[in-house]
């Protein structure tokens, strides 16, 4: 919904890490939100921005599978 409020008003947020965990039970991360015009380029390589060219799928999914389909009773 927020997103939706935003694009309204020409921004939106990114999240970026700003310090690490240390990796204790129940341990907390920083995090910066930066918010910034819709437009703006994305930052290269950022590990963050998701895009269906980083998918990296499964050759077993790839291949189609043969279902054949009956309308016909058992």
């Amino acid at each position: 919904m927020v997103a939706l409020v935003h694009e309204e008003q020409g921004v939106r947020e990114r999240v970026i890490p700003k310090v690490r965990a240390q990796g204790f039970p129940f341990d907390n991360g920083e995090f910066e939100l930066i918010v910034e015009p819709i437009n703006t380029p994305l930052p290269e390589n950022d590990p963050l921005n998701f895009s269906a060219d980083r998918i990296q799928w499964s050759e077993s999914w790839q291949n189609k599978p043969e279902v054949s389909y009956s309308l016909a009773e058992q």
